[in-house]
């Protein structure tokens, strides 16, 4: 699978809040579970803060608010810029909305059961969050084996001088890794790909120790097309799709490219 085709299903969904803290993170995870029933009908959404607090085990209310305060608000319609269209909060309620172009991607089955497992998941850090988000979604589509270094750490949000070196990269997966075997329903290694003694990527190894629902080729390929336009139509040419719905899907992708990512997933499944 080449490069554009990686960092275009792993970037726009999955990297929209890696920039943020581990309970910033979390508070997403679970305002998005509650959306999702009504994601695509209502405007906005409503929860209360004693519930967000029971699931976010934070008795400090003060501090929930806080963070939902430093949420990246935008005017733009850019997916990787901003997590909401708008918040606000009372006394008794967070009351927010999502970015039309996000909608449609997130409102999707898959992205909810990967929602749900995250917020099962008693992880500590954020990077082993980051990592079993990835795996979850993996495990699912089965289309991804190998990440080129680049890709990942990207994904990882780890582009810190530490970082640089491919090595130092490696080790530092090494906990989250651990963390993730011990603590979730995934089993996962990531082997690294060697050239002349430099690690240039990293093959994905993941087991479900419990039954996993497999997609249909079709739902996998959908899911990817979607990926691609926000990719290649935002990211690249920083279109504004608010009319962004399954019927435009066709408008925005050829017909080759569909073929070549059809082919993709049933070289990697």
């Amino acid at each position: 699978m080449d490069r554009k085709f990686l960092k275009c299903i792993t970037k726009p969904i999955l990297t929209i809040i890696h920039s943020q803290n581990l309970i910033t993170i979390k508070i997403w995870h679970i305002l998005l579970q509650h959306a999702h029933p009504n994601l695509l009908k209502n405007n906005s959404h409503r929860i209360s803060l004693a519930s967000l607090s029971i699931q976010l085990n934070i008795k400090n209310k003060n501090l929930i608010i806080k963070k939902l305060k430093n949420m990246p608000i935008s005017k733009f319609n850019v997916v990787n810029k901003y997590i909401f269209n708008h918040i606000e909060i009372n006394e008794k309620f967070v009351i927010y909305s999502y970015p039309s172009v996000l909608k449609l991607l997130l409102s999707h089955q898959y992205v909810l059961d990967v929602t749900k497992m995250l917020n099962k998941s008693n992880l500590k850090s954020k990077h082993s969050f980051f990592i079993y988000e990835l795996c979850l979604y993996i495990d699912f589509f089965k289309y991804i084996k190998y990440m080129p270094i680049t890709t990942f750490k990207n994904y990882m949000n780890a582009n810190s001088t530490q970082h640089k070196n491919s090595k130092n990269f490696y080790n530092f997966l090494i906990k989250p890794i651990h963390e993730i075997n011990e603590k979730s329903n995934l089993k996962i290694s990531i082997v690294p790909v060697q050239q002349k003694k430099c690690i240039i990527g990293f093959k994905f190894n993941i087991t479900n120790k419990f039954t996993t629902n497999l997609y249909s080729l079709e739902e996998r390929c959908n899911f990817t097309f979607q990926n691609l336009i926000i990719f290649k139509y935002i990211n690249i040419l920083d279109e504004n799709l608010t009319d962004f719905n399954e019927e435009t899907i066709n408008n925005y992708i050829a017909i080759k490219e569909k073929e070549d990512i059809r082919k993709s997933i049933l070289e990697n499944i």
